[in-house]
């Protein structure tokens, strides 16, 4: 579509108050034109509506009231944040006015129906969108908020996609200096990370899966890359990696079986 369109569905989205559909058709534009996204952004007062968008979600969110309709109206909203912030200025702007503070609710959740799921994982995927440049800027924003923590606790209690994409958010955190500075700055943040790796592994005896164990691997070679974890881990290895029916997950797929015994190697060379 042309740019006036994209303008014209602004003006509407700020001056009629049935905004759901118009969310859709901006979503949809934006994904199959992803340079009208600066045109979106910068157009007038559009950054409110979308905080107005999430917002007004917080009052129905833990009652009855949050219905399958509403939960797509808001993961249609995160959607479209999840576009605009492939580009690199409106990242920035997103860092400056702090909109992913707004986010929180989201990722605090705990119910693992649908629609707080679907909610969740679109939560995640703005997260994620915030660091596809794998910048420092974006890692150190995030560790000076609680989003770190929460994505964590996603990782030990959400259903298994969404630990699989919290599982890919941390790494990519931890992919980074200032990430893994951050993860291993003191004894007890590294226990704690240690405690949910070892917590979804432990998970995955009574519900398999390959997904997030290579998740949890890839994540520990990581954390090796500071000495003082290498040592750790060697002294104390993860129990639930070595459980039987783990051993046995880990077996059976080549490349998990692979990241394990790299994972072995990396320790023993640190004993």
């Amino acid at each position: 579509m042309e740019q006036e369109d994209i303008s014209t569905l602004c003006y509407k989205l700020i001056t009629q108050k049935e905004r759901t559909l118009l969310l859709r058709k901006i979503c949809k534009i934006l994904d199959t034109s992803p340079n009208n996204c600066q045109t979106f952004w910068k157009y007038q007062h559009v950054s409110l509506i979308l905080l107005d968008e999430i917002v007004r979600t917080y009052y129905t969110l833990n009652t009855q009231k949050f219905t399958s309709e509403e939960c797509s109206r808001i993961c249609t909203v995160l959607n479209i944040m999840q576009r605009i912030l492939y580009c690199k200025d409106i990242r920035n702007s997103m860092f400056e006015t702090h909109m992913p503070f707004y986010l929180y609710p989201f990722l605090n959740l705990s119910d693992n129906t649908q629609k707080y799921e679907c909610l969740r994982i679109a939560s995640l995927g703005v997260i994620g969108s915030l660091l596809q440049d794998d910048s420092e800027v974006a890692v150190n924003y995030l560790k000076n908020t609680e989003l770190i923590p929460l994505t964590l606790r996603i990782m030990d209690i959400g259903s298994e996609v969404s630990k699989v994409v919290a599982t890919h958010i941390f790494l990519k955190i931890i992919n980074n200096k200032e990430g893994l500075e951050y993860a291993c700055q003191t004894f007890e943040r590294f226990v704690a990370i240690s405690v949910i790796l070892n917590s979804m592994v432990y998970q995955c005896i009574s519900i398999p899966s390959i997904r997030l164990l290579k998740g949890v691997l890839e994540c520990y070679i990581r954390l090796t890359f500071k000495g003082n974890v290498k040592v750790s881990l060697f002294s104390k290895k993860p129990e639930a990696l070595m459980h039987t029916e783990i051993q046995k997950q880990i077996d059976s797929n080549p490349e998990c079986k692979e990241l394990f015994n790299r994972f072995m190697d990396i320790i023993a060379s640190g004993k």
